[in-house]
């Protein structure tokens, strides 16, 4: 493909070691995810469309996942509505030695289905996912 530079919102690099999971055959996936047409609508893109200055953002340190304290009962009766979207995200949780592990949430107050997603990794690296 041949896409101006200024069309492109973010490249991701995944792998089988980026937390994404991928077949067994796959040894990896390079995602352009291109901006909304709406923004690549209103861009001057001039006469070249194979030159473009990059300036990658480097090494980030991992954000903690926001997950709300309800430890009082002043914020469990709280009148604040609390629309997240995603509700867990724990990379790090460990099964036993049956596999098996056990971990909390709180929901949102979007009325809605919700749809739970289990990804991981086994020992020896293969994938493991099960969606409900």
């Amino acid at each position: 493909m041949n896409l101006p530079l200024e069309w492109v919102d973010r490249i991701d690099i995944l792998d089988r070691f980026s937390g994404r999971f991928l077949s067994g055959r796959d040894n990896g996936i390079i995602a352009v995810t291109l901006k909304s047409y709406e923004e690549i609508s209103a861009l001057n893109t001039g006469e070249s469309i194979d030159v473009g200055i990059v300036s990658p953002l480097g090494y980030q340190t991992p954000a903690e996942f926001y997950s709300p304290a309800y430890e009082t009962p002043e914020s469990r009766d709280s009148h604040t509505p609390d629309f997240r979207t995603t509700l867990y995200w724990n990379p790090c949780i460990r099964t036993d030695a049956d596999g098996r592990a056990a971990f909390g949430f709180r929901t949102s107050d979007a009325p809605a289905d919700f749809r739970i997603d289990i990804e991981g990794l086994t020992p020896d690296g293969q994938p493991v996912v099960h969606a409900e």
